[in-house]
């Protein structure tokens, strides 16, 4: 579970987490409005997370 607090600058309404155990793909048609932004240091946190959970070894 990555935190991910709310800020002003990522618009999101409570602070929230990216479980990256829960990984599914889905097509972007099925996204209906923006809930928020995360930032570029979050993105990379959610990749490291994501990496060791599927024991990538690049």
């Amino acid at each position: 579970m990555i935190s991910i607090k709310r800020t002003d600058e990522n618009g999101l309404d409570i602070d929230s987490v990216g479980n990256v155990l829960q990984v599914r793909s889905i097509t972007t048609e099925r996204f209906v409005r923006c809930l928020g932004k995360v930032s570029e240091a979050v993105v990379r946190e959610l990749l490291a997370g994501l990496v060791i959970s599927v024991d990538y070894q690049g």
